[in-house]
């Protein structure tokens, strides 16, 4: 009899962990989605549309992809995130499908940034969990970490234009370095490496 309790207290330990981990997954993938409905509705009221700009900003994406950003000065580094932000939607998504609102109602759409910045406030000390990721200064390595009304050009890092690379939050540097086929190129051929 005791060995039959022990067994059944091991199958009921064993199918709770089974469920917690189905839980956080669970969590883990509705906090994607809305997470992408966030980056969807940012792209779609304009996030980042701006092309004019005495600042200019260079990123290389988590896939080897580069973009370009003509900042002005006074944009502010929700501005620069938010173009980062909406440039880690697959291609697979259409812009006309996305979001005409926030993905959650609590939020009134006061303009993009004003909107995204009441988002992280409620996130609290989280913003990089929020994000999903960090831009680091391509050389010397220096975090460039979100900060709420802080311009480009109050970031003496980002003033006259930088080389950004964006760093994917849980995901080794390493790993992010190399492409699809992990031999570690990356597509930025310099005169020394032909």
């Amino acid at each position: 009899m005791a060995e039959e309790r022990k067994e059944q207290e091991r199958k009921r330990m064993i199918a709770e962990e089974k469920q917690r981990r189905q839980n956080e997954i669970d969590e883990r993938r509705r906090k994607e989605e809305v997470r992408m409905g966030w980056r969807r509705w940012a792209r779609k009221n304009g996030a980042g549309a701006s092309t004019k700009g005495s600042v200019r900003i260079a990123v290389r994406l988590p896939n080897g992809g580069r973009v370009v950003k003509m900042l002005e000065e006074t944009a502010t580094l929700t501005t620069l995130y938010m173009f980062v932000d909406t440039q880690l939607i697959p291609a697979e998504l259409a812009v006309q499908d996305d979001l005409s609102s926030p993905p959650e109602n609590e939020y009134e759409a006061v303009g993009v940034e004003a909107t995204i910045e009441m988002r992280l406030a409620a996130e609290g000390k989280n913003t990089d969990e929020w994000w999903g990721f960090r831009l680091v200064l391509a050389y010397p390595r220096m975090a460039i970490p979100w900060q709420k009304d802080t311009k480009v050009g109050q970031v003496e890092s980002l003033r006259g234009g930088a080389q950004v690379v964006v760093e994917l939050l849980g995901t080794p540097a390493r790993e992010q370095d190399t492409d699809s086929n992990g031999d570690g190129d990356d597509g930025y051929h310099t005169e020394d490496s032909e």
